[in-house]
């Protein structure tokens, strides 16, 4: 210390003189008050120090401690939100699971409705079918005036053979009747017996083969201008019908109607 009174030049200045008729007691006392003060400065300077690093590493640790929680807070609320978007895109399966079944059912509904529809259209069909089977076959008016009409045209009586049962007798009297008042008649005949092409309308026109020469008959065209269809019967195929003699005459045209055909037949 007496170094650096010496440096400020007061090592030889007498402070005593400052305070004259001060005794020695005096000064004794103001001077342990000094060092008193001092020790109590050093003591609070010392005591300041360690407020400051005591309360500085208290906040530094509080904040840090802070810090670590509000992490941890965020990183749980975001485990919390994606937990909900998980939620969600699940909840989101589910549903387009469900739509899926849902119109995987529709599917299937209307595909049971489509097959009720056909089972109904067949039963329908079997019905129609079941009615033409049981109803008479009837020439209309109009088809009994375009077949008389056009064979006196040509000038060309026919015969008729008709098979005896119920059905195709009673369609074939009003041709019958017609056909013999215009005389074109030329004979008509009935018979039971077991034969082939006994199904529709079939003409028999000779032992002509060839399909232009059939087509072109006055017979044959006259009942298809009338919308009936017809069916040939040539030479060989006649074993078994009626015949005459009158039939095998050159030119001779015979008219076979035989049993109502189904609703699936086509005439040969």
């Amino acid at each position: 210390m007496c170094d650096s009174l010496k440096a400020y030049g007061m090592k030889n200045i007498d402070v005593s003189l400052l305070l004259p008729g001060k005794d020695g007691a005096w000064w004794d006392w103001w001077m342990g008050a000094a060092i008193a003060i001092a020790a109590i400065v050093a003591a609070m300077a010392a005591a300041s120090a360690i407020a400051v690093w005591f309360f500085t590493n208290g906040s530094l640790n509080v904040h840090k401690r802070e810090a670590a929680a509000s992490e941890q807070d965020f990183v749980a609320y975001k485990l919390k939100i994606q937990g909900k978007v998980a939620d969600a895109a699940k909840a989101g399966l589910e549903a387009g699971r469900t739509a899926s079944d849902a119109l995987i059912k529709i599917a299937e509904a209307n595909e049971r409705a489509a097959s009720y529809e056909k089972e109904a259209a067949i039963a329908r069909m079997e019905t129609e079918k079941i009615k033409l089977g049981v109803s008479s076959r009837v020439f209309s008016d109009r088809q009994i005036e375009i077949i008389v009409k056009n064979l006196k045209k040509e000038n060309y009586a026919i015969n008729i053979v008709v098979r005896g049962e119920d059905e195709p007798s009673t369609y074939a009297s009003k041709l019958i009747s017609a056909l013999n008042a215009a005389r074109l008649l030329r004979g008509n005949y009935y018979t039971l017996a077991p034969a082939d092409n006994w199904t529709g309308i079939n003409i028999y026109v000779g032992y002509e083969t060839d399909p232009d020469k059939f087509n072109s008959n006055p017979v044959v065209k006259a009942f298809r201008l009338a919308g009936i269809n017809v069916g040939s019967i040539t030479g060989g195929a006649r074993s078994g019908l009626v015949t005459s003699p009158n039939m095998e005459r050159p030119g001779e045209v015979t008219v076979y109607i035989g049993f109502k055909p189904t609703p699936d037949f086509s005439p040969n």
